[in-house]
């Protein structure tokens, strides 16, 4: 299988896996450099996309510690360790381009067609910020949680065939959450949201994450998996001067030059 640190980026970041060894049911984490290389039915390429799914069950399937579902996700490092920053004083800007499909995941107690696609969290179990695909809610949607709650859907009516690109950026106190069918090209030119970081209940010890995590419990007996498939997915860590981008941040405005 086809390793995705050989045609991504994903140096700035660690793998927690939707399984675990040696039957603790605590899930794996794969750090740099064995991340780079690292690969297996979870974790792949396919067709040039990156492919990162969460089975509901199985045999190995595991969880975090104060988690219930199960995921294939990244979190941000800072110099090879975990990253951690108070909000209001780092630039970070988050884009995610891919197809986002919990449609798979039937049965059992409680099954939800519902994962988490992308995330700024903190030190508490309530992100100040996050994404969520949801094909229960009719029409489906890409929500938006602020500080627990949903807060807006930012997409409604797609199918798991369907593009979607996110960016989540943080600059200059300010927290801008923007998304769009079809390419990064496509995001609005004014961002969906925008929050001034004090405004999170949690905004310090803060880091990102992106990639697949189930809402479906691991206990439900459900069947399926969340499954997100990537052709961009880009961490900045710091403005970049040659991205020909501004942010009007005191005035609410947001652009290209």
């Amino acid at each position: 299988m086809p390793a995705p640190g050989a045609t991504f980026d994903i140096s700035q970041w660690k793998l927690t896996l939707p399984t675990g060894t040696g039957g603790d049911g605590v899930a794996v984490n794969v750090l740099q450099p064995a991340l780079n290389t690292y690969t297996d039915s979870n974790f792949t390429v396919t067709s040039g996309l990156m492919v990162m799914t969460a089975p509901c069950s199985g045999a190995n399937a595991a969880t975090t510690g104060g988690s219930d579902g199960t995921r294939c996700e990244y979190f941000e490092q800072v110099a090879g360790a975990n990253a951690d920053y108070p909000l209001g004083s780092v630039y970070r800007r988050l884009t995610a381009t891919g197809f986002f499909d919990p449609t798979s995941i039937t049965g059992g107690s409680s099954p939800l067609q519902q994962g988490i696609v992308g995330q700024v969290h903190g030190s508490s179990g309530t992100p100040p910020v996050y994404l969520a695909i949801d094909y229960d809610h009719v029409p489906s949607r890409l929500r938006l949680f602020v500080n627990g709650p949903g807060y807006l859907d930012l997409l409604t009516g797609m199918v798991p065939t369907d593009q979607i690109t996110y960016r989540i950026e943080i600059a200059f106190g300010v927290v801008y959450v923007s998304a769009a069918f079809g390419p990064v090209a496509a995001l609005p030119l004014h961002p969906q949201c925008s929050f001034l970081t004090t405004t999170f209940t949690d905004n310090l010890d803060c880091f990102c994450k992106a990639g697949a995590y189930n809402k479906t419990i691991l206990t439900s007996g459900s069947s399926g998996s969340m499954i997100s498939k990537f052709s961009v997915l880009e961490l900045l860590q710091t403005p970049n001067a040659q991205l020909n981008y501004t942010i009007g941040w005191r005035f609410g405005e947001f652009g290209r030059i």
